[in-house]
C-alpha cells in the first residue's frame, strides 16, 4: 500500500514538472491561491490525489527517511484565524506532522496509523507571521504511508465582514434557538 502511494505521488510530481507546475499547485492542493506557499526540509511536499478532502488534491509530505523532515509554509498577517484540514499515516509513537506559527509548536501533534481527517482551528495573533505543517521521522521505523497531508486551508484575517465570512467554503455555520417561537 506504502509504495503505490509513493508511486503515485512521484508520478504526480513528474506530470506536475513536465506541465512546468510551480508553487501554485501547492496552493491549489490546499484549495487555496491566494497564499504563497514554499516547502523544504529533505523534501518537498506534492500534490497528491492519494488522499483529499476537497477539490480531488491535498498537500502530501515527500518521501523522507529515518531521523529527516519536511515542511510546506505559508506567511499571513493577523491578527485572525487558520482552518485546515489535516491526517497522518505513520508509526504513532515517534512520527508526526506539526503546526507551528513563527517556529512555536502549537501542540496537538498528530501521528497514528491511518488516522482520519481531522478539523483544526487557530488563533493568530496580530503582525506577520510563518505558518508552517512540518511532517518529522525519528530513527527507525517506517509504518504505513508514512506521510501527512493537509488540506482545505483558509486564513480569516479577524474584522471580517459577515458577507465576505459567509462566502468562505471551508467555515462551518448553525443555527440555533427555540424554532417555534417569534421575537
Amino acid at each position: 500500500r506504502r509504495i503505490v502511494a509513493r508511486v503515485a505521488a512521484c508520478a504526480a510530481a513528474l506530470l506536475l514538472a513536465a506541465a512546468g507546475a510551480s508553487a501554485a499547485v501547492r496552493g491549489e492542493a490546499v484549495e487555496n491561491d491566494d497564499a504563497a506557499w514554499t516547502t523544504g526540509g529533505n523534501a518537498v511536499w506534492l500534490a497528491s490525489a492519494v488522499s483529499a478532502t476537497l477539490g480531488g488534491d491535498a498537500a502530501q509530505s515527500g518521501d523522507i527517511g529515518d531521523g529527516q523532515l519536511n515542511w510546506i509554509e505559508t506567511g499571513v498577517t493577523g491578527p485572525g484565524a487558520a482552518y485546515f484540514w489535516w491526517r497522518v499515516d505513520s508509526e504513532g509513537c515517534c512520527d508526526f506532522v506539526r503546526f507551528r506559527v513563527d517556529g512555536a509548536d502549537q501542540g496537538g501533534a498528530l501521528g497514528g496509523a491511518a488516522m482520519p481527517w481531522i478539523p483544526k482551528t487557530y488563533a493568530i495573533g496580530a503582525g506577520s507571521h510563518v505558518l508552517r505543517w512540518e511532517y518529522s521521522k525519528d530513527g527507525s521505523v517506517s509504518t504505513g504511508l508514512d506521510a501527512a497531508w493537509m488540506d482545505a486551508f483558509e486564513y480569516v484575517p479577524s474584522g471580517l465582514s459577515l458577507a465576505t465570512a459567509l462566502d468562505i467554503a471551508s467555515l462551518a455555520w448553525s443555527v440555533s434557538g427555540n424554532p417555534g417561537v417569534n421575537g
